[in-house]
Order: structure tokens, then C-alpha cells, then sequence
């Protein structure tokens, strides 16, 4: 069957699951690549052992293989599960799930507070992905995540926070840049709003 057939297959797949196991579904699709079992408790607030009979029907469906979904398709469809109004504040709790792990990537932590609107622990987690990437002398990923950092700083009303940020980056750009092509990627980056698109796209990849 075509892309669209196939999902509309697999929405009316998860639709004949029990309550339990859509809810779990929607949980791993909110999460994507950062889903794990352990957070199933921490989001959904049940224990591991109750949510293992929801997990043994989606591997049964053949809809989760593994750790993660069997298909991409299959999580748009869970994804489909979850009401638009309502992915924010999951995305809120998605983030402190990881928080708790710590395994968890700073920067994937930013990605679900950023998508939860909650600017300031987006900004803090995004500094500490810098942080990471300074230690591991990747500067320009250093750079990217400073001015992403700085953004969120911006939209949380942090003044002197965005402009700090703004300074370390501006001193990675120098690391790695000459001065004047430093000037030059600086300015467009704090005056460009599209740039900071490219830098979502360059961390989120």
C-alpha cells in the first residue's frame, strides 16, 4: 500500500490496542529518538512491571521492535495519538524525565524544553551541551549551541544571561574563525532570525 494507506492501516491498528498501550505508543512517539523504557514510568506514572503488558502488545502488533518503533510510519501514527494542545506539556515532562538520566544529552533535554516553551531550562540545558562541546574541542558546534542558548535567553526575558552567551560564542568564533569573519558570523547571527533556524537544524541533526 501507498504512504497513505499505510497510515491510515496503522492509526486503525493502534486504535484496536487497549487504552494502556496507545497511551505508552504516544508516550515512545512524543519522545523519538529519545525514548527509553525507564522513562516510560516517569511519563506515563506507573511502574515498569504494570506498563510491561502494554509493551508485549505492541511488540505482538509488530508496531515496536526492540527499543523503538518497528517503522517511522508507525510513530507518525502514535504521534497522532497525542493532541497538538497537549504536546507541549508533555514535551515539559519529557524533559524532566530525562533530567533524572544521566545518560541524557543536554542538548536533547533543550530540544523538549524548547519545545515546550520553557526557555530557561532550554537555556540552561543548551549551555550545558556547550559546555560538552568545548571540553571535546568541537567549537563550532560550541558557537551554534551558545547562540541557541542566547535565543532562549532572549525569549525567557534573561538580559545579561543572552549576552553572555552571545561572548562565548563570539570567543569560539575567534578560537576558530579569523577576527573579522568572527565579527561578520556573529552579527548575522544575532541580527538574522533564520540563522538560528540553521543552527536548530545543525544541533537537532
Amino acid at each position: 500500500p501507498g504512504p497513505a494507506n499505510a497510515q491510515a492501516m496503522l492509526e486503525r491498528q493502534l486504535q484496536r490496542l487497549s487504552p494502556a498501550a496507545r497511551e505508552l505508543a504516544a508516550a515512545a512517539a512524543l519522545a523519538g529518538g529519545d525514548w527509553h523504557a525507564e522513562l516510560a514510568p516517569l511519563l506515563l506514572g506507573r511502574s515498569m512491571l504494570s506498563l510491561a503488558p502494554a509493551w508485549s502488545e505492541l511488540e505482538a502488533a509488530h508496531l515496536m521492535q526492540g527499543q523503538g518503533f518497528a517503522h517511522d510510519l508507525v510513530r507518525e501514527a502514535a504521534l497522532g495519538l497525542v493532541p497538538p494542545s497537549w504536546r507541549a506539556g508533555l514535551h515539559a515532562q519529557m524533559a524532566d524525565a530525562m533530567v533524572t538520566r544521566t545518560q541524557s544529552d543536554p542538548a536533547r533535554v533543550a530540544e523538549h524544553g524548547w519545545a515546550a516553551g520553557r526557555w530557561r531550562e532550554a537555556a540552561q540545558a543548551l549551555r550545558q551541551a556547550a559546555e560538552r562541546t568545548r571540553h571535546a574541542g568541537r567549537l563550532e558546534d560550541h558557537e551554534a549551541l551558545l547562540l541557541r542558548a542566547a535565543d532562549a535567553h532572549d525569549r525567557a526575558g534573561e538580559t545579561e544571561a543572552r549576552f553572555d552567551a552571545l561572548a562565548g560564542a563570539a570567543t569560539a568564533a575567534m578560537l576558530r574563525l579569523s577576527v573579522g569573519d568572527a565579527a561578520e558570523d556573529l552579527a548575522w547571527a544575532c541580527l538574522m532570525p533564520w540563522r538560528f533556524g540553521q543552527i536548530h537544524q545543525r544541533v537537532a541533526g
